[in-house]
């Protein structure tokens, strides 16, 4: 049984891979990931084939337009359904271009995703109407002015669509921040997730005097939305029912 250390995700629009001494197509990208991938091709690839490849970006990724790598073929198989053969590839990928791919990747995934914001918080059952699967954070997310070191709250839990965090001080609903939650960890070149959100609702815990608010996302750059992305599936846990209950 194949084992991947890495994940990898299946595609949704058709991505030409280039040989980069050729510029001649080598085939379709049909899955892809920082260590390995699977071509379309219309003839089979002989294994142990070594290619020396390149992807042309249809918009730039951090002013790149392309991502270099090379690439050994490890098997081959030809799908009846589709009469197209599919090749395994173990990738080299160095510098720049493992954040591209990775970028590039979670980008897809990303595409497929809603984003539909935080709506008021209810008393109802949220099961069947929260579209937007809310995240809690495995440590720490502190949140800061955008501008300053001022420390303003921590991030409680986050979604495609926006964030509820803690805080020392009331939010006015329908006001305008802008905040930067540190990163456990430096991602695309960021150490801050950058957005700029409305506050939809808030409340004073009458215990600790902090309040919670619930913030949507205003205008979220597509960079830090794939920094959300890569959060939820490497930092984050998806929150519990009863948690939930919460916020609708």
């Amino acid at each position: 049984m194949e084992k991947r250390s890495d994940i990898r995700y299946n595609l949704n629009s058709c991505i030409v891979v280039l040989d980069r001494k050729t510029n001649k197509p080598i085939g379709n990208l049909a899955n892809l990931s920082k260590q390995g991938a699977m071509f379309l091709t219309a003839e089979a690839v002989k294994v142990s084939s070594k290619f020396s490849c390149k992807i042309e970006l249809e918009k730039p990724i951090m002013d790149y337009d392309e991502i270099w790598f090379d690439a050994t073929c490890f098997w081959c198989r030809k799908n009846i359904k589709n009469n197209l053969w599919e090749s395994g590839y173990q990738l080299q990928v160095s510098g720049i271009d493992i954040e591209l791919i990775s970028y590039l990747s979670l980008s897809y995934v990303l595409d497929s995703l809603e984003s539909p914001g935080i709506e008021e918080p209810k008393t109802v059952q949220l099961e069947s109407r929260r579209i937007n699967t809310r995240y809690e954070p495995k440590n720490i997310f502190p949140v800061f002015a955008k501008q300053k070191s001022i420390q303003v709250g921590e991030i409680v839990d986050i979604s495609q669509g926006g964030i509820m965090m803690t805080t020392n001080s009331s939010h006015e609903k329908g006001s305008i921040v802008e905040y930067r939650a540190k990163l456990p960890k430096r991602i695309f070149q960021r150490d801050y997730l950058i957005f700029k959100a409305e506050c939809r609702w808030t409340r004073k815990d009458e215990h600790s005097g902090k309040y919670t608010i619930g913030l949507k996302f205003i205008n979220l750059s597509q960079q830090d939305s794939v920094i959300i992305l890569h959060l939820i599936i490497h930092y984050l846990n998806e929150c519990s029912s009863t948690k939930r209950l919460k916020v609708i």
